[in-house]
């Protein structure tokens, strides 16, 4: 069995996928709107692998986690919203990566 790592839901992502993985952060809030318009700016970067999911960090603020279908997109995605604005709001935007160099089990 190949090497997983854990995802947000408690579900396993295989580690030859988790390059695929962005994070957007810092939304003030979460909701259908944001939800759709953010899901169709990524769309432009490549195909989604997954739902976007919203989840609410520490900050009490919200980070989007999309899989995309290739590593390549989800390149081309952090490229295109990392620092880029959105409704006042500057994104900081980066692909998941393995904490231990890609042995064993990872949260991320």
């Amino acid at each position: 069995a190949g090497s997983v790592a854990g995802s947000m839901q408690g579900g396993m992502l295989p580690l030859d996928r988790l390059g695929c993985v962005v994070t957007v952060m810092d939304f003030p809030f979460d909701g259908d709107g944001i939800r759709r318009t953010l899901g169709e700016v990524m769309q432009r970067f490549g195909t989604l692998g997954q739902p976007l999911k919203m989840i609410k960090g520490r900050t009490g603020r919200f980070n989007a986690i999309v899989e995309m279908q290739t590593p390549e997109q989800a390149s081309r995605l952090v490229q295109g919203l990392d620092g880029a604005s959105y409704n006042g709001e500057i994104l900081r935007a980066m692909a998941a990566v393995p904490q231990n160099g890609g042995e064993g089990r990872q949260d991320f």
